[in-house]
């Protein structure tokens, strides 16, 4: 007999979420992204996301709590589309070429203006208090692997 979702799932407390998580993170990414780290307030953060300052700190934390989650979304966008431009078996020129235009759909994704790498663009003012954010560390170490795979695979 399949059981009832109340029976499966502790019941939530308190009111319904009012907003879409995916949606409002989407939102203050882009807000970082066009303002940088330093430029973007937590009330800015709170107007595009169309939440109320409380309700965005109940959610996601602190401006640089919001910042790692944006960051680490636009992470996972970049690395992927990368990922799949390098996954089949094709010449490095190829393959390069497909990573290129990955990236380059991402930094012009900005309803027509160029927005440039979201890294590059925002984290620049918190390289200098955390140089060795795993970050910055792992996309070294998979641009490494990238290039040693490709160099392998072509001799």
């Amino acid at each position: 007999m399949a059981r009832k979702k109340s029976e499966t799932e502790p019941a939530r407390r308190g009111r319904p979420r009012a907003y879409d998580p995916q949606a409002a993170l989407k939102r203050a990414t882009d807000e970082f992204w066009q303002t940088g780290y330093s430029g973007t307030s937590l009330d800015s953060i709170a107007a595009v996301t169309g939440m109320n300052p409380p309700s965005l700190y109940a959610a996601f934390g602190n401006k640089r709590a919001i910042y790692l989650k944006a960051l680490s979304r636009y992470w996972e966008i970049a690395l992927t589309a990368t990922r799949e431009a390098l996954a089949e078996d094709r010449p490095l020129r190829e393959a390069l070429m497909l990573a290129y235009e990955a990236a380059l759909s991402i930094y012009f994704s900005g309803k027509g203006r160029a927005r440039g790498c979201f890294v590059v663009g925002t984290a620049t003012i918190l390289i200098s208090e955390r140089a060795s954010q795993p970050g910055s560390i792992r996309l070294t170490r998979i641009l490494k692997r990238v290039s040693a795979w490709h160099v392998k695979k072509e001799s």
